[in-house]
């Protein structure tokens, strides 16, 4: 799958679900009201035709049976004009059949139309539960991961270091690679990679099937110190999981906050300190996220445009010597990406 389509696949937004499906229901409901009134006017025209042939009935029997020879030819011209003539009661009389059908009709689509409100609303009820599920499942995991870090602060808030029990979450998932950490957001998960892009945007950390996925590594990153560009992907999910607050990296509230400035990564080598130098929110493309370059030019060239789009001037001196993080979740309406590069300035800072 190329790098650009890899969010694509994320759930529908709930909300736009139930909109959408709200106004498939109100549309039946129009239709239900149409149908009703029809089966009404039905329903009166037969009392009409009904009263009718009651009068009829009770004429023909003071007359008896008898009628002339000229009397039944007058009869025979009559109904031949109540055919011709388009009024309802006639045709009613004439064609009591044809209504009765036609009721039964309605009466039919108006069964189905309440068919399938019935089934439009179970669906959106199973889909609410479905992914309030696969929310809350997700949230329960990423808390009890959470006892896999040991975090040992100093007398500064900023100078914080961290220990991270691979062993356990090995044992759990053997494709963790890492953890990633990014201050300010409140943002701090494990991270996994397999030989694809494709896998964690539908599987979680323990690798059961939900749509929210996991935090994951690019396929081609090797994590052996020589990476040039460790690129890092999540989705952004509007019920707050996964990378989702990594949007508020675009608030002046953050980016201007010292305390922000460095992202943390901790691997099996240990723990790294990456100083960010760029943050934007641009159109999908596959530019960004490129692991392997033909020259140092290339590079050098790669690093300054990603440090040109940037949001802030972080006023950070990049040279073709700079080993660089890059984290990557989607924008709004899956059209866009939010950014993050930041070069690799010590261990242990």
């Amino acid at each position: 799958m190329q790098a650009k389509n890899l969010h694509n696949l994320e759930e529908k937004n709930l909300l736009e679900i139930i909109k959408k499906q709200q106004e498939e229901i109100d549309l039946l409901k129009a239709k239900i009201e149409s149908l009703e009134n029809r089966i009404k006017q039905i329903e009166s025209i037969e009392s009409i035709v009904h009263d009718a042939t009651d009068d009829k009935n009770l004429s023909k029997s003071k007359k008896g049976k008898k009628e002339t020879k000229e009397e039944s030819q007058t009869n025979e011209k009559e109904n031949m004009q109540l055919m011709v003539l388009p009024k309802h009661t006639s045709l009613a009389i004439l064609m009591p059949r044809f209504l009765k059908k036609l009721r039964d009709s309605k009466k039919i689509k108006l069964a189905i139309v309440y068919t399938i409100s019935f089934l439009i609303v179970a669906f959106s009820l199973f889909q609410i539960g479905r992914i309030n599920y696969q929310k809350n499942n997700t949230i329960k995991l990423t808390q009890s991961l959470q006892s896999y870090i040991n975090i040992d602060t100093n007398d500064s808030e900023y100078e914080k270091s961290f220990t991270i029990d691979f062993e356990g979450l090995k044992s759990l998932n053997s494709d963790t690679v890492g953890w990633i950490i990014v201050p300010g957001v409140n943002l701090s998960f494990p991270v996994v990679k397999t030989n694809n892009n494709e896998y964690y945007l539908k599987h979680s950390f323990d690798k059961t099937y939900n749509p929210c996925g996991w935090i994951f590594a690019d396929s081609n990153n090797k994590f052996d110190g020589e990476d040039k560009n460790i690129i890092i992907y999540g989705h952004n999910r509007r019920d707050g999981t996964m990378f989702s607050p990594m949007t508020n990296i675009l608030n002046p509230s953050w980016y201007n906050d010292e305390n922000n400035k460095y992202i943390t990564l901790i691997t099996e080598q240990g723990e790294e300190k990456y100083e960010v130098f760029s943050i934007y929110q641009r159109e999908v493309e596959d530019y960004y996220i490129q692991t392997n370059f033909r020259s140092t030019k290339d590079y050098l060239n790669f690093l300054n445009t990603l440090k040109s789009r940037s949001t802030k001037d972080y006023q950070v001196t990049l040279t073709a010597k700079d080993q660089i993080l890059t984290l990557s979740t989607c924008g709004k309406e899956n059209k866009l990406r939010v950014v993050l590069h930041a070069k690799k300035v010590s261990n242990n800072i």
